[in-house]
């Protein structure tokens, strides 16, 4: 998607579209790593803990994918 640079005080700023910026979770205030990748400007989002937390579901949690007969490792088994 293209967008344009804009000068914000004595720096620049990257307006990004709302639309792009719900889907990595960008929100007022939200903090960002800025680098530069061959040449390339990337910014990627820094998500908090409980953003994090937020986005765990039953497709992405490793342990609600394996089979119930598999035993939990045992640093993470309940029995100790």
């Amino acid at each position: 998607m293209r967008t344009t640079i804009r000068k914000w005080g004595n720096s620049l700023g990257v307006r990004n579209p709302s639309a792009i910026a719900e889907d990595v979770r960008l929100h007022d205030g939200a903090e960002v790593d800025v680098t530069v990748r061959e040449d390339q400007l990337v910014i990627v989002p820094l998500l908090s803990l409980a953003e994090l937390v937020a986005g765990i579901t039953a497709a992405n949690h490793y342990y609600s994918r394996r089979r119930a007969t598999t035993p939990l490792p045992v640093e993470h088994s309940a029995c100790r």
